[in-house]
């Protein structure tokens, strides 16, 4: 059984796109709205990314991650969704623990993950 830390890095990809970049960042805020939890929230970045953070109900982060939109020189878009931070918890009893590691946040990663990848 994998870890928490190696299911947030299976959610991380690169993809090339012909795709033209305002369409992709469309693509992104849909993909924002679509998933299911927590509330995602985006703001554009001075090289022309896009950063996001997932926060739960009383607006406590438990994600940020990037999307990075690169255009080479015959028009294609490479698109590159990171995720630097992340909170982790586990269950304890008496400071003992008693589950594995796991990231609030993973639920809505994983649906706005895949629904950026499956569309490009």
């Amino acid at each position: 059984m994998a870890g928490i830390d190696d299911k947030m890095r299976e959610l991380e990809f690169t993809a090339r796109s012909t795709r033209p970049v305002s369409e992709l960042r469309r693509l992104v805020n849909d993909a924002a709205e679509v998933a299911q939890g927590e509330k995602v929230i985006l703001t554009d970045t001075a090289n022309g990314g896009i950063k996001g953070v997932v926060r739960n109900f009383v607006r406590v982060q438990h994600a940020v991650f990037t999307v990075a939109l690169t255009t080479d020189d015959s028009g294609a878009t490479t698109v590159t969704f990171r995720i630097p931070d992340y909170m982790r918890t586990r269950d304890t009893v008496m400071f003992i623990p008693i589950s594995p590691w796991s990231a609030p946040a993973y639920r809505t990663l994983r649906e706005f993950s895949g629904y950026v990848r499956g569309r490009l």
